[in-house]
């Protein structure tokens, strides 16, 4: 099911902090019925019975539950960006950039997999999060992110070349989600995936930001791995 753009906007923004938190309760149990039940049976009705807001109410801000799924599908986006904001700083600063990283990717990973709402919208047929979890503006807006903390944490590297590490590491993370998505690649446990990732960026940012003789860290394991 494809979100028509008419159908993918609130009707009025929320002035109070009653209604902010109304619209915020609709979106979190609309992501809860629809990775429950799927788009088909996700109805208005539903959403207003489950969330506790009278329909009246909910069509105040919503024109249809088109309109709801679409602004909880940009707020995802919008959280999965917020992942990697404060990345530049951070690595920068950090003791163990490997450790910083990792909690990153650690924390992507999660919010692209776990947020309530992203497994029925990869269910959705040609939905933005079906296999791949960015447009490319928050694509680039991640990648700039990167970019800048490689280059806060070496000088020595130029900006074109900052930005064409922090691709491929972007790159290496959405592939390898989009194929534990579609189940062709690393179909057996979570920790899996997140070594791969891990392992991956490690092993190619290492020759930048690892000194002589240190070697990559260990990476997660049952018993010791980032939630």
């Amino acid at each position: 099911m494809i979100l028509d753009s008419h159908d993918t906007k609130l009707r009025k923004m929320p002035q109070q902090e009653r209604a902010r938190t109304t619209i915020k309760r609709i979106l979190e149990v609309t992501g809860e019925v629809l990775d429950q039940v799927g788009f088909e049976k996700t109805n208005t009705n539903l959403i207003a019975r489950q969330s506790r807001t009278n329909i009246s109410s909910l069509y105040q801000y919503f024109p249809n539950k088109h309109a709801i799924i679409a602004v909880l599908r940009e707020n995802i986006l919008d959280q999965l960006v917020e992942v990697f904001r404060p990345f530049p700083d951070e690595f920068a600063a950090s003791t163990n950039w490997q450790e910083t990283l990792q909690a990153s990717i650690a924390l992507f990973i999660a919010t692209a997999n776990d947020h309530p709402g992203s497994k029925g919208l990869r269910r959705m047929q040609s939905s933005p999060l079906s296999t791949h979890p960015l447009d490319h503006p928050r694509e680039m807006r991640i990648t700039e992110y990167l970019s800048k903390g490689f280059a806060l944490r070496n000088p020595a590297l130029g900006a074109t070349h900052c930005q064409t590490m922090a691709r491929l590491v972007v790159q290496a993370i959405l592939t390898l989600l989009e194929s534990d998505s579609r189940g062709i690649i690393l179909a057996h446990r979570e920790i899996e995936r997140r070594t791969e990732v891990h392992r991956m960026c490690f092993a190619y940012l290492g020759q930048y930001f690892t000194t002589a003789g240190m070697e990559i860290p260990t990476l997660p394991n049952q018993e010791n791995s980032i939630p």
